[in-house]
This record gives C-alpha cells, structure tokens and sequence, in this order.
C-alpha cells in the first residue's frame, strides 16, 4: 500500500490490498509537494513522514469496508513495534520513493 503523488499533485492511496508494505510514492520533488501532502505529512528524518491514519483513511476507496479497516488496523499493529506505527498519536511511519514516471 502506498500514497501516490503525481506529477500532477493528485494524492492517491495505491496498490490497497497490499498490507504488507506502506510507503509515499512521489513523482514530485519534495518542494513541490501540493498543500494537502504538507498538511498531512510530518518529516521525521531524512526521506521518512508520518501520516495520521485517519488522514490515510480517507484516502481509501474501501474505508467504509469492515474487513478492510480490520487488516488495516492489524497491519498498523504489526508495524508497531519496529517503530513504523505510534498507536498513541495513532500515525504511520512512511518512506518516501521519488520517481518520474
């Protein structure tokens, strides 16, 4: 699962299904990210953000799917304890992947 970033400035969620990965995908430089990819993410160190979940959330066709939330969730979990996952301010540790295509 990954957030895309177009060339464009369009902000998608990718490849949904796939709960064994999360990154931020971008086709943009960092300092042409759009507004609403500066709101949500959080620089952490060098190519690593983190996101509210919530935020990432919104960005999911299948949020209003029970079972999906449910692997979400458990995904989020798993990350936890190797530093990906802050159940407390409930955000998503992401690496950033900058492409051009």
């Amino acid at each position: 699962m990954y957030v895309k970033i177009s060339k464009s400035g369009r902000v998608s969620l990718q490849d949904i299904d796939n709960f064994k990965a999360f990154s931020i995908r971008s086709e943009l430089p960092k300092a042409r990210w759009p507004d609403r990819v500066i709101t949500m993410a959080i620089e952490t160190e060098e190519n690593h953000f983190w996101l509210n979940a919530d935020t990432v959330l919104e960005l999911s066709e299948k949020k209003d799917d029970e079972e999906w939330m449910d692997r979400f969730w458990k995904m989020l979990q798993a990350a936890e304890p190797y530093g990906f996952y802050d159940i407390k301010l409930q955000r998503i540790k992401a690496h950033v992947v900058y492409s051009d295509n």
